[in-house]
């Protein structure tokens, strides 16, 4: 990945947040991200990575709702472990990142949509400096508490 410090064509001081947004399957996710763009697209630089295993939905859905411009959402297709994309092996997305930041340079926020997963999913510290992290308490009052 490329130096955060050394994004070619870069001119702000600071580099880009990147943030990770985790949680189950039909948590909200995608609703999230696409209400944070539309409330801090005026304000700030937003691009955005989102990751299916076998298709762009997120992408699709983010693009159709109006979110960002199309060319500031990017879709990974894992083709497997929505986690493993996330954390062991986060190569996918970190291309996908450095892709990002190639085309706009002075972004100041990277929002990593992860595929839906389970309650002990992680972003890895290379590709996410924090995560939100959503829960959908109308799948039980105890999922925060179990943790998996």
């Amino acid at each position: 990945m490329t130096a955060l410090h050394a994004i070619p064509g870069r001119t702000k001081k600071l580099p880009p947040l990147r943030v990770g947004v985790g949680g189950p399957v039909g948590s909200g996710k995608t609703t999230l991200v696409e209400m944070l763009c539309k409330t801090m697209r005026a304000h700030y630089d937003l691009v955005v990575v989102t990751n299916d295993i076998y298709t762009k939905e997120d992408q699709r859905l983010l693009t159709v709702a109006g979110a960002l411009d199309a060319e500031r959402i990017m879709g990974v297709e894992t083709g497997g472990c929505p986690h493993t994309a996330i954390r062991e092996d986060a190569s996918i997305n970190l291309e996908a990142v450095d892709r990002m930041l190639a085309k706009f340079p002075n972004a100041d926020i990277v929002f990593i949509e992860s595929g839906g997963d389970n309650l002990a999913a992680t972003f890895s510290p290379e590709l996410s400096d924090l995560t939100i992290y959503v829960i959908d308490v109308a799948a039980g009052e105890k999922i925060p508490r179990k943790g998996g």
